[in-house]
């Protein structure tokens, strides 16, 4: 009987695992790494007035808030017990160009996006491991040609 309940165990183990492994493959991966990316050669097939517009069209759902949508989510999501300060720019998406922090995405308006050689979205996790704390909604990174 012993015997039995290990094998079903280790079928268990196995199933979980062939599950969690499946998304690793390359098809999977550069999916999601191309709508994380707007790349040099997508900039330069376009017209746009300002980077804002470029994403706009491109990539809309970069501007628009993620992650927890309020202080209460957010305290309940830290573990923190019920109390969370938020710092100024945390409810918006925040915008960098290379390392310097420019605002929220408005910022974006008063960017060429010809000076521009790619944007990328970083998540939530992303944001606060590359800026530190203060990335509820992530950020947007541009590089500069």
């Amino acid at each position: 009987m012993k015997t039995v309940d290990r094998i079903a165990l280790l079928g268990l183990v196995a199933l979980v695992a062939a599950g969690c492994a499946g998304g690793a493959g390359s098809a999977g991966g550069s999916a999601s790494s191309a709508q994380s990316v707007i790349t040099l050669e997508e900039i330069e097939q376009g017209r746009w007035g300002n980077t804002y517009e470029l994403v706009q069209s491109l990539r809309p759902a970069w501007l628009r808030p993620r992650g927890a949508q309020s202080v209460g989510e957010a305290a309940r999501g830290s573990g923190v017990g019920g109390q969370v300060s938020v710092q100024a720019g945390q409810d918006q998406i925040l915008v960098y160009l290379d390392r310097a922090r420019l605002g929220g995405p408005e910022a974006l308006r008063q960017i060429d996006p010809l000076n521009i050689g790619s944007i990328t979205f970083l998540d939530r996790a992303q944001a606060t491991y590359r800026f530190g704390p203060g990335h509820l909604h992530g950020a947007i990174l541009l590089t500069a040609r």
